[in-house]
């Protein structure tokens, strides 16, 4: 099987390195470009979410002729319908968000995490499952590529909250002269001592680092206004300024 993963950063190399060990893979980014193979079997695309993200997928497939068109970027919901569309069933076209971090290994990710598979037609989602397990992956198919699109969303919504919780509570700490490790302790203990029922996770409470939670806030908010949302950016910004 023939395989091009486009987008070479820490996700595409870690992904291009486990694909070579099963089929014959090629990698390509835009960053350091290089001749397209004018055949593949299947497309990952592996480069970040923009406003021409669905042109930049088609023409890729266009160029490469893909059986299946693998997304595994966070997107905004109705990307991947709408790359579908446009490429009027030359390729079969999955969502499969990637869930993985640089401090555990990114390769630890692909093979730990469930790759979750979003798919516009049952025919794609069964060939994208096959695909996945050949690579080792433990795989699940989802109604469809909504699905998919709105869990890596919510998902990283959900931890960005909790973080911007993190930092208002240090603020109510800082503001009122408490001790916050004895705070943190309760909340731990808290955690522990329920068997983990009711966890309360304590964070550093820093600026919310990387790219991925507040992309997710941002492409959520354009499908659902939410004042949860603004809060943690808000309470973000504030983080930053006061240092």
């Amino acid at each position: 099987m023939r395989v091009l993963v486009v987008g070479l950063g820490e996700i595409g190399s870690a992904l291009l390195e486990i694909v070579k060990g099963v089929h014959y893979a090629t990698g390509y980014d835009i960053q350091k470009p290089s001749e397209l193979p004018e055949k593949t079997d299947v497309l990952h695309i592996c480069f970040p979410y923009t406003e021409d993200f669905v042109e930049q997928v088609v023409g890729y497939a266009e160029k490469t002729c893909p059986m299946l068109v693998l997304i595994e970027s966070t997107v905004l919901p109705g990307t991947t319908r709408l790359t579908a569309e446009r490429l009027k069933a030359k390729a079969l076209v999955v969502h499969s968000p990637v869930r993985a971090r640089k401090a555990d290994g990114i390769k630890w990710g692909f093979y730990n995490y469930t790759k979750f598979i979003g798919a516009v037609d049952k025919k794609g989602a069964t060939l994208a499952k096959e695909y996945y397990e050949s690579l080792g992956f433990k795989a699940r198919v989802c109604a469809g590529s909504e699905e998919t699109e709105y869990a890596k969303l919510l998902d990283l919504a959900y931890f960005a909250i909790m973080l911007g919780w993190n930092q208002e509570m240090r603020r109510i700490a800082q503001a009122h002269a408490i001790n916050f490790y004895d705070l943190a302790a309760f909340l731990e203990t808290n955690t522990v001592e329920s068997g983990h029922r009711f966890p309360r996770p304590v964070y550093d409470g820093q600026p919310i680092g990387g790219h991925c939670m507040i992309l997710a806030i941002q492409l959520l908010q354009q499908k659902f206004p939410s004042k949860f949302l603004e809060a943690v950016l808000e309470s973000n910004e504030g983080r930053k300024k006061s240092g």
